[in-house]
């Protein structure tokens, strides 16, 4: 894996011939890595197409019975008072607040800072909003609701996958808030020329940092990581980067650390992240989306492999994302991953993990 430096991005610096070699650069290092220590095959045609013929039907008429997934993970009212209380910098300097928002949308309360991971809001997550896959549990709010209350400083996107990157939730929260973006390598041009062309940006290679200052005059420092995953928005593969994040806070002598990976198969170099980066009081760790397993283990990380990244990357904490929003691979959508993360008890595994009920929006307060 490539080294970390301490460069600080902008948007000026590169041209668009330079944002391509170095995507290039990094396609090339995510090929070379291993996994348990062997060189890992890419995805063949034959895998694609055998996953999309037999999953397709699933994802786009996938049926649930909402009565009693309302008893069994049942969508909770945000706690207002509770998320305002944690944007209060005198009582939350020392404290990490996490609110669960559905799939891989996190609000990530720190050091006074209001920051929201992958924001998507909207019924499907799809080019369109007439077809594709759609929520079977719904957003515990509305982002003109959450900008409502806290004021909204930042926001990560790790790649550009429609479950991640939602045209219409980013325009809301430029729309409704004063938030920054941060993104990969390469989707600057996306935002500029989907949002506007002066959208206040932070484009990032992996290893590249920049701070944002905060009302306790103490930066939170936000790092692009390296991750085992691709890029596609609509036949651009491989052409902007993926990434993870490294969200950072001084509070005093001390130091937080938050680890948001985005989307991610297991690698052996998760290793050299915990290694250069950590540890790290909290990691949101990408639990679902996982079968079949032939073709999603270079995509995802399943419950058992979200437990060695959890360790790995030297995590205190842990709290599951990427599950139980949408239907987007074969695995029976809540229950397989709930039962899993719960049968991690029995050899004790599920003690290196956050021992919190897992319900839709799920506040995570952890005192470091």
């Amino acid at each position: 894996m490539s080294s970390p430096s301490s460069a600080s991005a902008t948007l000026t610096f590169r041209t668009q011939k330079e944002i391509d070699q170095l995507v290039l650069r990094r396609v090339k290092e995510r090929n070379a890595w291993t996994v348990d220590g062997a060189k890992t095959s890419p995805i063949t045609l034959r895998q694609a197409f055998s996953f999309m013929t037999k999953s397709m039907p699933e994802m786009l008429f996938f049926k649930v019975d909402e009565t009693e997934l309302d008893k069994v993970f049942p969508v909770l009212a945000m706690d207002w008072d509770r998320i305002k209380a944690a944007s209060d910098t005198k009582e939350t300097a020392n404290n990490i607040q996490l609110t669960w928002l559905g799939h891989s949308s996190l609000l990530i309360q720190m050091n006074g800072c209001n920051i929201v991971t992958d924001s998507v809001f909207s019924y499907r997550c799809s080019p369109s909003q007439w077809f594709g896959p759609k929520r079977y549990r719904k957003a515990p709010c509305t982002i003109q609701e959450l900008c409502a209350h806290v004021d909204i400083d930042l926001v990560l996107i790790s790649h550009n996958h429609y479950d991640h990157l939602d045209y219409p939730s980013v325009l809301d929260f430029y729309k409704h808030s004063n938030a920054q973006f941060v993104v990969p390598l390469g989707l600057a041009d996306w935002f500029r020329r989907n949002v506007d062309k002066n959208v206040a940006l932070h484009e990032l290679d992996w290893h590249e940092s920049f701070d944002y200052d905060t009302t306790l005059n103490n930066a939170i420092k936000i790092t692009s990581l390296p991750m085992r995953h691709w890029s596609n928005r609509s036949g651009d593969r491989d052409k902007t980067l993926w990434c993870g994040y490294s969200i950072q806070a001084k509070c005093g002598d001390s130091t937080n650390r938050v680890l948001f990976p985005g989307d991610t198969a297991w690698f052996d170099q998760l290793e050299q992240v915990g290694k250069n980066y950590g540890p790290f009081d909290v990691a949101a760790l990408p639990i679902g989306a996982y079968e079949p397993r032939e073709f999603m283990k270079h995509n995802h990380t399943d419950v058992l492999e979200a437990v060695r990244m959890k360790d790995a990357t030297k995590a205190k904490h842990a709290v599951p994302i990427h599950w139980g929003t949408f239907p987007l691979t074969t695995e029976p959508r809540w229950s397989r991953e709930r039962s899993c993360w719960r049968s991690c008890r029995l050899d004790r595994m599920r003690r290196r993990l956050w021992h919190g009920r897992l319900e839709k929006r799920k506040h995570f307060e952890i005192e470091v």
